[in-house]
């Protein structure tokens, strides 16, 4: 990851949190986004920082530079233009805020190795396979496991059959491991660390959660603290057996549920499983097996949840699918954007 992509990932987590974002802005957010799976890594962990910020939100960052910057403007002597006094220091102070948080994060993540001079470099003894819009990619790894990624995802693998691990960044991984009881073989998934003997199970990673569901075996699962990035005690780890599924958010673990194992992985035939799921990750999803830009108008609609499966092989469809359970209106912009809104 670049630290150019983090910069932007940054300002874009900033601008979507300032509440003054237009409708242009989102969408040129969600290009962005779909451009290149290394922007959305570092969108990943842009969110990832953000969430670990605890009561050092930027909100107070805005109000604390706000107020610093009306005290210099009171001593400074005054300006002959049409422009409000309040408007230029509301934007003096989001352009600050972003500024200061940019220089945290990037120094942060500096002293933690996270930049490579190219995105393609291995990041230590990792390396790094990502996948771009629609593309499904499977891997062999040195210990004879196999991956498969869904469509714009990113992991690191360390290439060594003594410490089998493997990080996953954003986006869809299904594992069938080689069993080796010597050298357990571990995922750490951001909210969530996975380890394993031999087995097969995927993890589904997006800015909302980690989901981790079982086809084959046993699977423990423990929580992992974003903002602390310490691992949970061994009394919140649990064990999920094949049939069973588990979601982590902000460094905790949901509730164990039953899954399907036989639509386990189902997303490399392009169906994709969805429980109590909301439309912002739906979306997320299908502008990952989709080139067009598609998004969200107004935030209601976001948060609407559904339970379903639905074939991403027509995107189309999934919309007007959306568009008959709830009232929503899909507009064609072009051949490139698809914009959601709610029905008048």
């Amino acid at each position: 990851m670049s630290r150019e992509a983090l910069e932007s990932a940054i300002e874009w987590r900033c601008s979507l949190d300032s509440g003054e974002v237009t409708l242009d802005d989102r969408k040129a957010f969600f290009r962005w986004l779909a451009a290149s799976p290394e922007n959305a890594e570092a969108f990943a962990h842009a969110e990832a920082f953000w969430a670990g910020l605890g009561d050092l939100r930027v909100e107070n960052a805005v109000n604390k530079t706000s107020e610093e910057t009306a005290e210099t403007e009171q001593r400074a002597p005054p300006l002959q233009t049409t422009q409000a006094p309040k408007r230029r220091s509301v934007w003096l102070a989001s352009a600050a805020t972003i500024l200061i948080v940019v220089s945290l994060v990037l120094a942060v993540l500096s002293q933690g190795g996270m930049f490579s001079s190219s995105p393609d470099a291995p990041s230590g003894a990792f390396k790094k396979y990502e996948t771009r819009t629609g593309e499904i990619q499977s891997l062999s790894l040195a210990d004879g496991s196999r991956v498969i990624l869904g469509a714009a995802s990113v992991i690191r693998v360390r290439e060594d059959v003594e410490r089998r691990e493997v990080i996953v960044l954003v986006g869809d991984v299904f594992f069938d491991v080689a069993r080796d009881e010597e050298h357990p073989f571990t995922v750490d998934a951001g909210d969530a660390e996975i380890s394993v003997l031999g087995t097969a199970f995927e993890i589904r990673r997006s800015v909302q959660a980690v989901n981790v569901a079982v086809s084959e075996g046993v699977v423990a699962v423990a929580a992992k603290s974003s903002a602390a990035t310490r691992y949970a005690p061994r009394s919140a780890r649990i064990l999920l057996a094949a049939g069973e599924g588990v979601a982590a958010r902000n460094g905790e673990l949901g509730k164990v549920r039953p899954v399907d194992r036989s639509l386990v992985g189902s997303w490399q035939d392009q169906r994709l499983v969805y429980n109590d799921a909301t439309l912002a990750r739906i979306i997320a999803d299908a502008n990952r097996y989709d080139a067009r830009n598609i998004s969200l108008q107004g935030e209601a609609i976001k948060q609407l949840t559904i339970t379903a499966t639905f074939d991403f092989s027509d995107i189309d469809q999934v919309l007007a699918t959306l568009a008959e359970v709830f009232p929503l209106e899909v507009e064609h912009i072009g051949a490139a954007q698809i914009l959601i809104s709610p029905k008048n």
